[in-house]
């Protein structure tokens, strides 16, 4: 595919899409460095990098889709873009705004291909170096972990530190040990479905040590489930797809967690970051829905990175798209995603799909920058299939 821009610009975008995509890997794997250096040198914006060519390539992509169907992709946006200022103000909507670009980026420049293109030694040397990361981490003290800025009033870290019943959540050369699991989830998953079977179980040890140092609970087991799940024969559909409805049911069974009472006391020493979501979050996140409108919910910058609220993550896939989205979102993307699981576990990344949700159970996924790639694959995959039944291969929405 080519963009053209006038008589004398223009380049294939495939080609720039892979080195993009490398560099976007690599970034991210040293995002917890590279925020350090450039808050130390004071080129604090430079951390926008990676997003600022996103948002350019979008804004290039919107142009060709504006009299095509993306124009309802964009009506959609709008309205939730206006709702968000209504309520949250123009700050939070346009910062949860910002926080989505590769969510777009990555629908709208599919990556599914070039995953399966792309020479498998860079996947790997990438997950060898996040799990040297993570053991250097363990015996030395990184100096970005902690170290933050000012930028326009706000504090910006260039590496999270925080601690879990007294033991550090380490992330290696990342910004948190939260992303740093996901990547090399995300990696090792791309791995299992390259190379040989059997080097998916060296694949699998080396990833779920990796994670097991993160000490984040919810990644290794959803990366432990989806390696299952990628074990599982595809001729084996009553077992993929019992298990990737559980998944989905599971997930929005925190819903009743969040309305009704429930005595987790016993979750304080197994699992307390999962007490606190049970007793604090979630129905907190409950309460934010019915102040802001159960139908519509808050829009855009009511929860998350953007929101200043209390609890504000949300730590739930779906409690997230019910606070921001409302029951008018949820409901039908609910449905169509069960009607849809058997076209699900049938495609090539099925097992991502299912890590996704899986995780999607303790973590909110969307503003996981991984979570976004991934669930922009699923949702090109879905388009990409109506698309085919249709008889219009060269479209993309």
């Amino acid at each position: 595919m080519e963009i053209v821009l006038g008589s004398r610009f223009k380049f294939r975008t495939s080609s720039f899409l892979t080195c993009f995509f490398c560099f976007f890997l690599f970034y991210i794997l040293f995002e917890g460095l590279f925020r350090y250096v450039f808050f130390s040198l004071g080129l604090s914006l430079l951390v926008y990098t990676i997003k600022l060519i996103m948002l350019v390539m979008l804004l290039m992509k919107f142009t060709m889709l504006i009299k095509g169907k993306g124009f309802y992709v964009l009506l959609f946006l709008c309205w939730f873009l206006l709702l968000g200022i209504y309520n949250n103000g123009l700050d939070s909507a346009l910062t949860s705004l910002f926080v989505f670009i590769p969510l777009f980026f990555f629908y709208l420049y599919p990556v599914n291909n070039i995953i399966a293109n792309l020479d498998c030694k860079i996947f790997l040397f990438l997950l060898v170096l996040g799990f040297i990361g993570l053991v250097l981490d363990f015996y030395y003290e990184m100096p970005w972990v902690g170290f933050s800025t000012i930028i326009d009033g706000q504090t910006i870290t260039s590496g999270k530190a925080w601690w879990v019943n007294g033991e550090e959540r380490l992330a290696g050369f990342g910004r948190s040990s939260i992303e740093t699991a996901t990547m090399l989830s995300f990696l090792a998953l791309v791995l299992m479905h390259r190379l040989r079977k059997q080097f998916s179980y060296l694949i699998i040890f080396i990833c779920l040590f990796s994670i097991y140092l993160t000490t984040t609970k919810g990644a290794f087991l959803a990366f432990m489930l989806a390696s299952i799940f990628h074990i599982i024969p595809k001729d084996k559909i009553f077992y993929r797809g019992f298990m990737m409805l559980s998944i989905v049911l599971i997930g929005n069974f925190i819903l009743l967690l969040a309305l009704f009472d429930v005595d987790v006391d016993y979750l304080i020493d197994l699992y307390f970051s999962l007490y606190e979501r049970v007793l604090y979050m979630w129905p907190s996140a409950i309460e934010l829905l019915y102040d802001k409108g159960v139908l519509l919910g808050g829009g855009l910058g009511v929860v998350g990175i953007a929101s200043e609220q209390e609890w504000s993550a949300v730590d739930n896939l779906w409690l997230y798209i019910i606070v921001m989205f409302g029951f008018i979102f949820w409901f039908p993307f609910l449905i169509f995603l069960i009607l849809s699981i058997k076209k699900i576990i049938n495609l090539k990344y099925s097992a991502f799909y299912i890590f996704f949700f899986i995780y999607g159970i303790t973590n909110n996924m969307i503003e996981s920058i991984f979570g976004q790639v991934i669930l922009a694959m699923l949702i090109a995959d879905l388009t990409r299939i109506s698309i085919l039944k249709k008889g219009k291969p060269n479209a993309v929405l």
